[in-house]
């Protein structure tokens, strides 16, 4: 058979197996899009979850170190120990979040408290710093503030990171609580959450870009 006779009987692809060709093109690469942008969205996350592992085992080894006043005793008096949450810290680290794609090198300075009782508030006191660029922004708050108190039941921490994931927020968080044991006469207790929780969203709330929500 001659090679024209071979052209001849060989037989096209029809229109509708070639446009059959192009949607499973286009279905494997946008999978494969999707898979790249999770990899690498969980390669981001995987800082935030392990500075916000420290920063829990932080804020329970703080408020397990007895306190007691550092003025003189009378003879034959006694004096109780005390123990506090650190404060919130005065400002998140970085102060205003990352666009997307970028990182922030911090400072020492950025994790250093100033002041009456800074060893006491916010990152001073849980002794945390990161010397690595971060994508990240942290913060640590509670539910009385940046003023050092001695523990209460109810008070509260809660550890966040927030970075732009090109135009989605994602949010990580950490919280713990005091709470009076019942069965140890209301001794007063630290719980961790057991788990960091995650979510994502578009809004912020205070829109003012550095993570608090409070619109300053």
């Amino acid at each position: 058979m001659s090679l024209a006779k071979k052209f001849k009987n060989s037989r096209g692809f029809t229109l509708v197996e070639l446009m059959i060709v192009v949607v499973i093109i286009g279905i494997l690469a946008a999978l494969a899009i999707y898979g790249v942008r999770q990899y690498v969205t969980n390669a981001k996350t995987a800082e935030a979850r392990l500075a916000l592992g420290r920063m829990g085992k932080d804020a329970a080894a703080a408020y397990e170190g007895e306190r007691m006043g550092g003025s003189v005793m009378a003879l034959g008096s006694t004096r109780g120990v005390t123990r506090r949450l650190c404060a919130a810290a005065l400002a998140p680290v970085p102060a205003t979040i990352q666009a997307s794609g970028e990182k922030y090198q911090p400072t020492a300075q950025d994790w250093r408290t100033q002041g009456a009782n800074a060893e006491e508030i916010g990152w001073s006191c849980l002794k945390f710093t990161m010397e690595q660029p971060i994508y990240f922004q942290y913060n640590y708050d509670t539910s009385f503030g940046t003023t050092p108190t001695n523990a209460a039941n109810g008070q509260t921490f809660t550890a966040s990171a927030t970075a732009d994931m090109g135009g989605v927020y994602k949010v990580l968080s950490l919280g713990g609580a005091v709470a009076a044991d019942s069965t140890a006469g209301n001794a007063l207790v630290l719980t961790v959450a057991p788990s960091i929780e995650e979510s994502e969203t578009t809004n912020l709330g205070g829109g003012d870009g550095d993570g608090d929500g409070d619109g300053d």
